[in-house]
C-alpha cells in the first residue's frame, strides 16, 4: 500500500513540477518582454519631459484664448459704438446728401444759365440776323436737318427698289 501511494505521490509532485515549470518560462518570458528599469526610467523621464511641455502649452493657449476674448470683446464694444454713431449721424448725412443733390442743381442751372450768356454774347450779330437766339436756331436747324436726313434714307431705299426692280 505504502508503494502505491508512493507512486501516487510521485504523480502529483510531476504535476506541480511541470505546472511550476511553466510558470517559470512564463515569468521568464514576461521578464524578457519587460525592459530594464534604466530603460524604462529614461521612458519616463521623455514622457514625463512631454508632459511638461504640452502643459506649457496649454498653459500659453489658454493665455492666447483668455487675451483673444478680450480683444474680441473690446471689438464688439467698438463695433456697438461705432453703429450707434451710425445711427446718431444717419439724418444729418441724409440731409447732407438731399442739400448736395439740390445745390448741384443749381449749380448745373446757374452754368448753363451763364453759359448761354456767353454763347448769346458770342453769338449775338448772328442771333440778330437770324432774328432768334442761337439755342432756338440749333434746335430748329437740327430737326430740320435731321428730317432731312431721314427723308434722303427713306428716298435712297426707294431708289434702291426700283433700281432692283
Amino acid at each position: 500500500m505504502t508503494g502505491g501511494m508512493e507512486a501516487r505521490s510521485n504523480k502529483w509532485e510531476d504535476k506541480k513540477i511541470e505546472e511550476l515549470k511553466k510558470k517559470k518560462e512564463q515569468l521568464e518570458s514576461l521578464l524578457e518582454a519587460t525592459e530594464s528599469p534604466r530603460e524604462m526610467h529614461l521612458k519616463e523621464t521623455e514622457v514625463s519631459v512631454k508632459i511638461s511641455g504640452l502643459e506649457k502649452k496649454m498653459k500659453y493657449a489658454e493665455i492666447e484664448e483668455k487675451s483673444i476674448r478680450d480683444k474680441l470683446k473690446k471689438l464688439e464694444n467698438e463695433k456697438r459704438n461705432i453703429e450707434e454713431e451710425i445711427r446718431r449721424i444717419e439724418p444729418d448725412h441724409a440731409m447732407l446728401e438731399a442739400t448736395i443733390k439740390k445745390r448741384d442743381g443749381e449749380i448745373k442751372k446757374l452754368l448753363e444759365k451763364r453759359i448761354n450768356e456767353i454763347v448769346d454774347r458770342i453769338y449775338k450779330d448772328f442771333s440778330e440776323a437770324v432774328g432768334d437766339d442761337i439755342r432756338a436756331y440749333e434746335e430748329t436747324q437740327l430737326t430740320a436737318d435731321a428730317e432731312t436726313f431721314e427723308k434722303k434714307v427713306t428716298l435712297r431705299n426707294e431708289i434702291s427698289k426700283l433700281k432692283y426692280q
